[in-house]
């Protein structure tokens, strides 16, 4: 009965559409004449200093409250018959509850109070958040342009650089929702790396960051919230122009490479703003371009003859547009349109290392949307805002040269298996959020809908997958790589009848390879800031999500396989905040809570369960034997059959298990905030996070053995083959989110931060993080898939400590600095070792991290259960007894004979950078403002990494490899600029 109830009353919440996760700020307070009592009926205006206006009246305790406006610099204005009127200046922040309380004295003159200052604690909400500001926006040094970088200046963001991807790290999936103006544009076509759209920092007036406690207005996350706002028109003309420039002339050398590396780079583009009917209507627009001249270089492995360096122009160029308009019809109404789009093409691509040029591939990437709001003022105390909005991505990776794609001992020659790849996602969204002021209680209440397409084409396979034994040079008569591929762009070319008798695996996919999911995702809420005492505000929530039609794409299986018959529809998420004024003066604030977080599921998983389930689309395996031609494959078998009959054909397939659950997280927080003298406030949060029902990957055509804790398999002399129940099928990829798949996350984070005060402003962030996980995400496989518990480990996102110090100094003469300073300690990487599974797992169904190990000069059979089985001529053991990582990472298992190597073992070198600008503004005529500027990159030059050898087995073991490609790790570059501001 309890249950039926919770659901019949959020059912009941009024339906409308969505934007997305809303993200308004307020400003509330209370009007009281000079002897304290409550003034009723008083009429407040707040006014933005772009001219919209809104209007509420005081109701019979005097509170008052603008429940949904857009982040601005505000003009409040306080009228009553008989009093004074008091006009105050507020600053609101995204998602910023500002109070602004009012003492009206008899009398008809008017009293002006200016209060320019950012109100930096919020006396109303527990959640736990960071706000960029139009200042810091604008002026701090940023590397590449990129917004989201600035989010590594917020506490409880541990990264050492922010790619367009995520704040939160690699393990991000489901975890975080990115919304523009309301408008939700999360990349959840496939998996977020595939990118977020990208929007000028000219375009964006600020941002904020909910790290923890969220309320019950926003979901589909279990971790992050970003929420990004857009800038406006106003009565005035305003505008930009701008242009940003870099030369490796200015570089220093690679710290890999010991080289200056080949860059160029040039950003430029403006925004206008204007007014077309002045306090009615106004419009925004901007524009910024990039492109950055690179090659793709690689030098030919084996190959002798002819051209053995390439240099392929891959220029990187994007284009970024956004308008919008705003326009208030009455002083009731307020409506809002807006309208981006952003592009990204990399022409000539190959994987990383040097690479035959049969691997060239393209890339393209473009995002775009729209969204619509209106917000009516129904009465002074209730307030409705309807949103409705659109947005697309897609990516596409286009193989230039289509062929097969061969894997030699020593290298690959042609195509990436998976390439053309074509997933596009189209997503509608309606939102309706109402504000109730009732009393002591401030009621947020809504439901949204979208309607999220992914579509597209994913063929893996379809033009053959090879793998072959022996390299030419070793063939039994030796041929050169030259001969065997004369002409590496033309696949006609390449001698195929040389290579078939080295061949030891052919898989090539037949059928449809479409993607077609259609998702229904329902949210319903209910929120109650409720203020039980003067000083003290409860934060109380819930909130409903529903995916339907995604975890079921893909259960049209055969041959026993069971599969999702229903998505989990009980995703109820209760949320419970405080926060309390302790003085009562707004300087000291102590704030809590804890709540349920669900996560949203991207599509990546249900994606491959559709196409690659065994009956859409088959994955038949050739049988490799004398007489095989990689010209005909499967002999005198017609491969047609194989889709009319793909219960016959012996596959390996993907595929969802049937008991899959909603990922979600419980937090807890608690913490103080407290404003000091000099304009400087600081915050001191602890936080605990930890995820239930993770992603992980699993063989499910394997069978446990109770004798050595691991998967059954027969041993013989040569070979270990583990036992395959389903004989169907070789290997079944299921992914699976089993309660025992976590990860926990504790964090201290402090904060300080000094309003702007004699030209100088600053702020500070420091984290200290414990992260612990036992799967790095749907496509991750176990070492032991029956021992998840040894799994637990550092996560590869466990960061300890990351600080970041800010300044920013406005001189005299128009000459301004800022300087940031970055410190992240080491990450852990994923740690591996030359060795096959010593239990016949597939190896690419798993990952190993075990082995025998048979010290120098032993012979003769080894101890335990499983390594004495092992012939000592095969790899599953490691030659020799020398490993190159800690004796503490290994651990030995006497019953099985087996050493495991700790997951995430390897710990990298703290990153550490400076970041400073100099800058010198030339005013002209008072409106127009010329700022030239040089910014400095790794000022100081300090020696950042971004990948290692992490083989335990290699000598090389924990060497850099490279600085990953990343700005954040290169090695110091100049930037120069010009702008124009009107």
């Amino acid at each position: 009965m309890l249950k039926r109830s919770i659901l019949s009353t959020i059912l009941a919440l009024p339906l409308a559409a969505i934007t997305l996760h809303a993200q308004q700020s307020a400003i509330l307070g209370k009007v009281e004449d000079a002897s304290g009592a409550a003034v009723v009926g008083a009429q407040i205006t707040a006014t933005t200093e772009g001219g919209a206006t809104f209007h509420t009246v005081s109701d019979r305790t005097g509170l008052y409250q603008f429940p949904s406006l857009a982040a601005s610099n505000f003009s409040v204005k306080t009228e009553m018959p008989g009093f004074s009127t008091v006009v105050e200046k507020v600053t609101v922040l995204v998602g910023q509850s500002v109070t602004a309380n009012f003492t009206l004295s008899a009398g008809n003159s008017t009293q002006v109070e200016v209060t320019a200052d950012i109100a930096t604690i919020d006396t109303t909400t527990s959640q736990v958040s960071g706000n960029i500001d139009p200042q810091t926006m604008a002026k701090i040094p940023l590397n590449g342009r990129n917004y989201m970088d600035l989010a590594t200046l917020i506490p409880g963001i541990r990264r050492n650089a922010i790619t367009n991807y995520s704040p939160l790290g690699s393990l991000n999936g489901g975890r975080q929702q990115f919304n523009l103006d309301g408008q939700q544009v999360t990349a959840n076509g496939a998996d977020s790396s595939f990118g977020q759209a990208q929007f000028s920092r000219d375009a964006l007036a600020q941002f904020q960051i909910i790290t923890n406690q969220f309320d019950a207005t926003q979901g589909r996350a279990s971790q992050l919230v970003m929420n990004m706002q857009s800038k406006s028109g106003g009565n005035s003309i305003h505008g930009t122009l701008f242009g940003y420039f870099r030369n490796d002339v200015f570089d220093a050398k690679d710290p890999i490479t010991k080289t200056v590396l080949p860059f160029s780079d040039q950003q430029y583009g403006g925004t206008l703003g204007a007014p077309i009917i002045k306090d009615k209507l106004w419009v925004f627009g901007s524009y910024e371009g990039e492109r950055r001249p690179q090659q793709t270089n690689t030098t030919l492995i084996g190959f002798t003859a002819g051209q053995l360096n390439y240099s392929l122009s891959n220029a990187f160029t994007t284009n970024e547009y956004l308008f919008r308009g705003d326009y208030q019809p009455s002083s009731k109404d307020h409506i809002f349109v807006r309208y981006f789009k952003y592009s990204q093409k990399l022409p000539d691509q190959l994987p990383t290392g040097n690479s035959s040029i049969s691997r060239q591939y393209s890339s393209t990437l473009q995002d775009y949307g729209y969204i619509g709001s209106w917000t009516r003022n129904i009465s002074s105390n209730f307030v409705n805002t309807l949103f409705h909005g659109w947005y697309y991505q897609e990516g596409v990776n286009t193989p230039l040269v289509p062929s097969m794609q061969m894997t030699f001992p020593t290298q690959v020659i042609g195509s990436a298996y998976n390439y053309p790849s074509y997933l596009p996602v189209s997503n509608f969204q309606f939102r309706d959020d109402a504000f109730w002021l009732k009393g002591k209680h401030s009621f947020k209440f809504g439901a949204e809908y979208l309607f999220v397409r992914n579509v597209g084409s994913f063929p893996q396979n379809a033009r053959g997958t090879v793998t072959i034994s022996t390299d030419p040079t070793k063939f039994a008569t030796p041929r050169t790589w030259d001969s065997v591929f004369p002409n590496q762009l033309d696949p006609t070319t390449w001698d195929y009848a040389a290579i078939s008798p080295y061949v030891t695996s052919y898989t090539q996919a037949f059928g449809n390879f479409d993607v077609n999911i259609k998702r229904n995702q329902l949210g319903f809420w209910i929120n109650d800031d409720w203020k039980i005492a003067p000083r003290a505000t409860l934060n109380l929530g819930v909130r409903y999500d529903n995916d339907l039609g995604l975890i079921t794409a893909g259960n049209n299986t055969v041959n026993g396989i069971a599969t999702p018959k229903n998505g989990n529809n009980w995703n109820f998420a209760p949320r419970l905040g405080f926060n309390a004024d302790i003085f009562g003066t707004g300087k000291t604030v102590l704030r809590g809570g804890a709540g349920i977080y669900f996560a949203e599921i991207n599509a990546n998983q249900s994606i491959d369960a559709q196409v690659f389930n065994g009956v859409n689309t088959v994955q038949a395996a050739a049988t490799i034997g004398p007489g095989f031609s990689l010209l005909k494959p499967f002999g005198a078998i017609d491969p047609s059959s194989f889709v009319s009959n793909p219960q016959n054909v012996y596959q390996s397939i993907q595929v969802n298990d049937a008991n899959i659950r909603t990922p979600w997280s419980g937090q807890a927080t608690i913490g103080i905030q407290q404003e000091l003298p000099f304009k400087t406030t600081v915050s001191l949060d602890y936080v605990q996070f930890r995820m239930h029902h993770e992603w992980g990957r699993f063989d499910a055509n394997s069978v446990y053995d109770p004798n050595t804790g691991w998967n059954q398999a027969n041993y013989t002399a040569s070979s270990i083959v583990r036992v395959q129940p389903n004989t169907h099928y070789s290997v079944i990829q299921t992914f699976k989110t089993p309660d025992y798949i976590a990860n926990q996350l504790k964090q201290l984070m402090f904060s300080a931060r000094k309003q702007t005060q004699f030209g100088l402003s600053a702020m500070v962030s420091y984290t200290y993080g414990l992260q612990k996980d036992n799967s790095g995400g749907p496509f991750s496989y176990a070492s032991n898939p029956y021992n998840y518990a040894n799994e637990w480990a550092n996560s590869v996102d466990d960061q300890r400590h990351t600080l970041a110090i800010t300044t920013d100094y406005q001189w005299k003469w128009g000459i301004r600095g800022g300087i940031v300073y970055r410190y992240g300690s080491g990450l852990a990487y994923a740690t591996s070792v030359s060795a096959t599974p010593p239990t016949g797992l597939v190896q690419s169904a798993s990952a190993n991290r075990s082995f025998c190990v048979r010290g120098v000069g032993i012979t003769g059979a080894l101890p335990g259960s499983v390594c004495s089985k092992l012939s000592a001529t095969q790899t599953y053991n490691l030659a020799t007894a020398r490993l190159y990582n800690p004796a503490s990472h290994n651990h030995y298992d006497a019953a099985t004979g087996l050493t495991t190597t700790d997951r995430n073992g390897f710990r990298a070198l703290p990153i550490e950078r400076v970041d400073a600008n100099l800058a010198k503004i030339f005013t002209i005529k008072d409106r127009y403002k010329v700022t030239t500027s040089v910014e400095a990159f790794n000022l100081f030059n300090h020696s950042n990494y971004g990948s290692y050898n992490t083989n335990i087995s290699l000598a090389n073991y924990g060497t850099p490899t490279s600085t990953s490609g990343v700005l954040a790790f290169y090695a110091r570059q100049l930037q120069f600029s010009a702008r124009l501001d009107f």
